[in-house]
């Protein structure tokens, strides 16, 4: 499913899975029941990074998740200062990159890749 940082699914198919099942479980995050809809990355950044969390080490999907939260990062922070980012979708990217490091640990192989 994996290898070199490549994904041979659907990935179309996983991201609405990804989506849905941090939809599903923490709704408040995400359906603007507060006054705000995250940004669309804020929002990819927490889904992944809830995907990741659940999803265990040694299968699949967790290197495909990690990959793809490492580089929606980067590309969060290194566009910062242009995005239009709320408190809420600072405080779910900050979130994901604590969740991404915490898990990132002793994973230095799958994030070179």
């Amino acid at each position: 499913m994996a290898s070199l940082g490549t994904f041979d699914g659907n990935a179309q198919q996983m991201g609405h899975k990804i989506i849905k099942g941090a939809s599903d479980l923490r709704p408040e995050l995400f359906d603007g029941r507060n006054g705000h809809f995250p940004h669309r990355i804020a929002f990819a950044a927490a889904s992944l990074a809830m995907t990741a969390e659940r999803a265990p080490k040694d299968g699949q999907v967790f290197p495909i998740v990690m990959i793809a939260l490492g580089m929606l990062l980067q590309a969060a922070g290194a566009g910062a200062a242009t995005l239009p980012f709320s408190p809420q979708d600072l405080m779910l990217l900050e979130t994901a990159a604590t969740t991404f490091e915490q898990l990132s640990e002793g994973e230095e192989d799958l994030l070179n890749t």
